[in-house]
């Protein structure tokens, strides 16, 4: 039988879609202290205006307030019984603001992974399973439009929620991956792998971030195995006529050059290179934590699955402690915290290991980092701001050579 067609799919092969903003930190920032998810059970009115503002902003695509609601994250608020009315709700009181505003738009129904319990064994596959089809069902009832995985972080987690969607609906299903270094999943599964298994699978459009670990110039790369023919063929036309001469003045070739070679590099080094980032990232988050400072994440998986770092600092001060690190030749980046009100009251910053481990940092040396890190963060207020920076440069200067790549002399 022939899959009947979706406006969602019409939608995409018209243009691409605009969708909505966060959810979870936009209500912090207009007063919801609690779950993100359960607003829609206790400050209704709060979310469906938070959707309104969406819509009027000009969102083609709104997310329901969903993305934890599973019963597994549930469970740690002690609303594991309220899955299916969270859910549900979750999707009426976006469908609500679509009727309030009078627009078209498309309701997407949003479902995170399961995450760290998933990822240590904790919850196995089947219950896995039987969490995503339970939160499923309730957003396919409640009356979404689409269903959009977000931000999972392995491949396996992802095949078994598009399998639990597909018993249920043939709703057109968005899988969006982190892709933690060189397009390789922090499970080691390289992007062209998830994409032919998810859209073989079921998915109909897979995506993913990459952001700072895809080296190379700064310049954007739009990945498709779609052919001549497909339904989606409207869709890469448009995106083609958008990019050039839509957004960029000409193709800039040197750079294209550059970006090709990177991509060689990625090919080349998957099996090396991204490894060897997520184990620097342990050894690094490791050392700052026997060094008694505080991180976000799971202990479990020594605090990261990724190539970031989270540390914690005093509250509301992590664009002082960025400022602080970067004084004495460290960058960092202000992060907001769950706890935090807003990005602009960060409590810490985040940190990544996958710049210096192509220059041949090994566990060992970012150790090294991380206590030099810590009496930085420990003595500051005692001593000048920038009294570190010539014993940062001096460990900075042992690593000039840059590793995971071609020789200069390849031909």
């Amino acid at each position: 039988m022939t899959r009947p067609r979706h406006p969602f799919l019409d939608a995409l092969d018209r243009g691409v879609i605009l969708a909505d903003g966060a959810t979870g930190t936009e209500l912090r920032a207009r007063g919801w202290t609690g779950v993100p998810a359960a607003a829609v059970l206790d400050a209704r009115d709060l979310v469906r205006e938070l959707h309104e503002d969406y819509i009027e902003a000009g969102a083609a695509l709104i997310i329901t307030d969903s993305f934890a609601a599973n019963r597994v994250h549930l469970a740690d608020a002690g609303l594991a019984d309220r899955v299916r009315d969270i859910n549900f709700n979750a999707a009426r009181v976006a469908r609500d603001a679509r009727e309030i505003r009078g627009v078209d738009v498309l309701v997407g129904g949003s479902v995170g992974p399961i995450g760290r319990s998933f990822a240590v064994g904790t919850v196995t596959p089947e219950q896995a399973h039987d969490a995503f089809s339970e939160q499923l069902g309730a957003l396919i009832e409640g009356g979404v439009d689409v269903l959009v995985f977000e931000t999972f972080l392995s491949l396996a987690e992802a095949r078994l929620a598009l399998a639990a969607a597909r018993e249920l609906t043939d709703m057109p299903v968005v899988v969006a991956l982190n892709f933690v270094s060189a397009l390789t999943t922090s499970a080691g599964e390289a992007f062209p792998d998830v994409l032919a298994e998810l859209t073989a699978e079921g998915a109909d459009v897979v995506t993913g971030s990459t952001h700072k670990t895809f080296f190379g110039p700064q310049r954007g790369v739009i990945l498709s195995n779609i052919a001549p023919g497909s339904e989606f063929e409207g869709l890469w036309r448009h995106i083609e006529s958008r990019t050039f001469p839509g957004h960029v003045s000409n193709h800039h070739l040197g750079t294209l050059l550059g970006l090709l070679g990177a991509t060689y590099e990625m090919i080349e080094f998957k099996d090396s290179y991204p490894p060897r980032v997520i184990s620097n990232a342990k050894a690094f988050a490791r050392a700052l934590r026997e060094e008694g400072l505080v991180l976000e994440g799971d202990p479990a998986l020594d605090f990261t699955a990724t190539h970031q770092v989270l540390l914690r600092g005093a509250r509301a001060r992590g664009e002082r402690l960025a400022s602080l690190l970067e004084h004495n030749h460290i960058i960092t980046n202000p992060q907001a915290f769950h706890d935090d009100p807003s990005f602009a009251a960060a409590s810490g910053v985040r940190m990544g290991a996958q710049e210096m481990t192509r220059y041949g940092m090994e566990a060992d040396d970012f150790g090294a980092l991380a206590r030099l890190l810590a009496e930085i963060v420990r003595e500051a207020d005692a001593r000048p701001s920038d009294r570190w920076r010539e014993r940062v440069r001096a460990l900075r200067s042992g690593f000039t050579e840059m590793r995971f790549c071609f020789p200069p002399d390849l031909s």
